[in-house]
């Protein structure tokens, strides 16, 4: 099985692309759950399914599509969602109805074959081609560059908002950059898990380190090595079984948050 990993070129790139999406969103997970945008997450990865089919049917490359169609998206929840104008849930709901519906309007217009567009909904791994891989480490590395150097503001901008902007940080830039960020990590996502699962990549790295980290640096170095893991067990296990790659990692990403919780649990029961 390894050889096989190591010699077949499009596993190859499938095992590269699962990994730096796991950092990416690894990187961002704790933000993501921190700030209560697990659900934001889930709606840009469905705004992104419309910017795909919209590139599919003006004939541009379906990644460049989601992630502009995601971005715009993005910045318009920003700037509605600011100062509580309009509530962050209904605002994404209006947004995923209305991404949707224009993908079904391009789907309908379209007269090809459509199997990449399902894989934005759906996820796959095994058809990541070149220029996906590309795009995945162009994400990654930004996420990485502006989670790095924005550390400081984003981490203040996340536990003391009101303080921030009495220190002058520029709360509300912060939480559009946030929500840039996770739009471009989830259209690199999707190759990999799906608009359907890929808050499973974004929210459960986060949500399980927070279940016993307690430092934001190591919170974050926990997310993204339960991202990896979860990534290089899910995508063996789908191997070895012959499932879909994508389920396989949410529901192993499932699985070690339950674990987890079950386990600290425990600690602080025969703690007490």
């Amino acid at each position: 099985m390894l050889a096989d990993w190591l010699e077949l070129g499009f596993l190859r790139r499938a095992l590269a692309a699962g990994l730096l999406s796991a950092v990416g969103c690894g990187l961002l997970s704790p933000y993501v759950v921190l700030r209560r945008m697990s659900f934001a997450g889930h709606g840009l990865a469905h705004a992104a399914f419309g910017g795909a089919t919209l590139a599919l049917l003006i004939g541009v490359n379906l990644s460049l599509g989601g992630t502009v169609f995601a971005c715009l998206l993005a910045v318009v929840l920003a700037l509605w969602t600011r100062k509580g104008r309009v509530s962050e849930d209904s605002a994404i709901g209006m947004l995923v109805a209305a991404s949707m519906a224009l993908g079904v309007v391009c789907l309908s217009l379209q007269k090809r074959y459509t199997q990449d567009v399902f894989s934005f909904l759906f996820g796959n791994i095994l058809a990541c081609l070149p220029e996906d891989l590309i795009f995945s480490l162009g994400a990654t590395a930004l996420a990485v560059a502006l989670a790095l150097a924005l550390a400081r503001p984003l981490v203040s901008a996340t536990f003391h908002e009101e303080l921030a902007q009495v220190e002058g940080v520029p709360v509300d830039r912060m939480r559009l950059i946030l929500f840039l960020l996770v739009a471009i990590e989830v259209v690199a996502a999707m190759k990999i898990v799906g608009a359907i699962l890929v808050s499973a990549l974004l929210v459960l790295p986060g949500a399980i380190a927070l279940l016993f980290a307690r430092r934001l640096v190591t919170v974050q170095i926990a997310s993204l090595a339960i991202g990896v893991a979860a990534v290089l067990i899910g995508m063996f296990a789908s191997y070895l079984l012959d499932l879909p790659s994508g389920a396989v990692i949410a529901l192993v990403l499932f699985a070690g948050f339950g674990v987890t919780r079950g386990i600290v649990a425990l600690q602080a029961r025969f703690t007490r």
